[in-house]
């Protein structure tokens, strides 16, 4: 998640994702889409693909 600054980012465990998304979709309920990249600049696309990876083995499920 893209924090209050440029270049700044938060890192979320599956819990804390689950917390901060659904929050924002019960704030705000006409959110029909919330895109993410799959990596980051200079990142491999290994690890990348993993944290896409747990983010919908972890998270999505619970935000369904």
């Amino acid at each position: 998640r893209r924090a209050e600054g440029p270049g700044l980012d938060e890192l979320w465990d599956a819990d804390m994702g689950v917390e901060k998304l659904g929050g924002m979709i019960e704030q705000d309920p006409q959110i029909s889409d919330i895109h993410f990249g799959a990596k980051f600049p200079g990142e491999s696309s290994e690890t990348g693909n993993r944290r896409m990876a747990y983010f919908a083995e972890k998270v999505l499920p619970r935000l369904r």
